[in-house]
């Protein structure tokens, strides 16, 4: 995904066009990376419906496109003025012609905490719903978690 991140980062947001729902949140997602990397908090609200939502890994929420965006530039400001994310896996199921999720696996640089604690490079979890809405495609929902590896090996799913 990074030669597509790459790609789409001279693009404006509203330049991405999907065929389908599937080929809309993987642009999207590719979009949001190069934004993030980029640490251009303006393209990376381009990516976002008016009445987008959002939840952070430690279950801040924000409602709203403002919202989203305002707190991503107070932190990229900060703590994330210099983290990278690196794409590693991504999975999209359509649930209609216009809507699709994504659950989208990522490494995430190490940082300080606002009281100034290390958070340890760590892989996430994203999930982002995106939506056409009057043609344009955009993220509507979005969330992220911690990957818990510890945890991660116990998942029923992946035993005998």
């Amino acid at each position: 995904m990074g030669l597509l991140a790459a790609l789409l980062a001279a693009l404006p947001a509203r330049a991405i066009e999907a065929d389908n729902a599937t080929d809309a949140a993987r642009r999207l997602v590719a979009a949001l990376e190069s934004a993030w990397n980029r640490h251009d908090m303006q393209a990376y609200g381009a990516l976002f419906h008016e009445d987008a939502e959002w939840v952070n890994v430690v279950g801040m929420y924000w409602r709203g496109k403002a919202q989203v965006v305002k707190a991503h530039t107070v932190f990229h400001e900060t703590i994330f003025k210099e983290v990278q994310l690196e794409g590693r896996e991504l999975s999209v199921r359509e649930l209609s012609p216009d809507v699709a999720v994504a659950v989208w696996t990522h490494l995430q640089d190490a940082y300080r905490t606002p009281s100034g604690n290390l958070q340890e490079k760590t892989l996430n979890r994203m999930t982002v719903v995106v939506s056409r809405r009057q043609g344009q495609w955009l993220i509507s929902q979005g969330q992220n978690v911690w990957i818990n590896e510890r945890a991660e090996k116990s998942n029923p799913v992946h035993q005998r």
